[in-house]
């Protein structure tokens, strides 16, 4: 393994860092603590990754989210928007007049990515 401190990382640079090591452990067939011990790892942060990615795929594959829009125009200019960034580095405007279930529904589906 080259030599990366994975604490160093982005948050979505750690996120693929982690993703790339628990597929190189599956196909290894190693043991977990066998694959950590060879790659320099520590095994109870691949196992919270693990933990992690595993939640995310939930779902398959997500390429785009619907978003049902119905009589909006341009953003009103007295409403000012908040900005979501997720720790992937999605971000999202979210104006006055938002629907929060397709807000939820939008965030799902980028954790699922």
């Amino acid at each position: 393994m080259a030599d990366i401190n994975p604490v160093e990382l982005e948050p979505a640079e750690k996120c693929r860092f982690w993703k790339e090591q628990i597929e190189r452990q599956l196909q290894s067939k190693m043991s977990q603590a066998q694959f950590c011990e060879q790659n320099g790892l520590k095994l109870h942060q691949f196992t919270y990754w693990k933990y992690i990615h595993g939640k995310k795929a939930v779902a398959t594959e997500v390429a785009f989210v619907s978003v049902p829009v119905a009589g909006f125009g341009a953003p009103a200019a007295a409403g000012a928007a908040l900005h979501l960034v997720t720790d992937a580095g999605h971000r999202i405007e979210v104006y006055p007049g938002f629907d929060p279930a397709t807000l939820k529904q939008l965030i799902v589906a980028l954790r699922v990515q």
